[in-house]
């Protein structure tokens, strides 16, 4: 009976390492910068990147020199633009925009790094 409680010890430890572990490698979307003129605002965010490297990045201000995958976002809501913070993780999808399984698709505008007007944002941390 001993071995059966420390082997159901030791899988429950095991699962809850493997989850933390996979949360923490998780790729995931961050703003990086914000930015307002002329009553626009907008958010750079870089995408399918580890929240480790988005924080040691922030302080260095090497993003625009990297292959990161940018995106600036043009948010028309200002209250929502004010509330977001660089280094929160967010999905956005595109306004006017189409999904297949590639992803969210729709009018871009095709600067460096590409712009699009953001119709939802979904706050995931911060």
């Amino acid at each position: 009976m001993k071995k059966v409680m420390i082997v159901m010890l030791l899988v429950i430890a095991a699962a809850g390492i493997v989850r933390y572990s996979d949360k923490q490698y998780d790729p995931g979307n961050y703003i990086i910068s914000k930015d307002s003129d002329d009553g626009r605002h907008r958010i750079l965010v870089v995408r399918n990147v580890l929240e480790e490297d988005v924080n040691d990045r922030i302080r260095s201000g090497i993003w625009r020199d990297s292959e990161a995958d940018l995106m600036w976002y043009h948010v028309e809501d200002y209250k929502l633009y004010k509330e977001l913070e660089v280094g929160e993780q967010v999905v956005v999808k595109g306004k006017n925009s189409l999904t297949n399984e590639e992803g969210d698709y729709g009018y871009v505008m095709l600067s460096s790094p590409p712009q699009m007007i953001a119709g939802e944002i979904i706050r995931l941390s911060k």
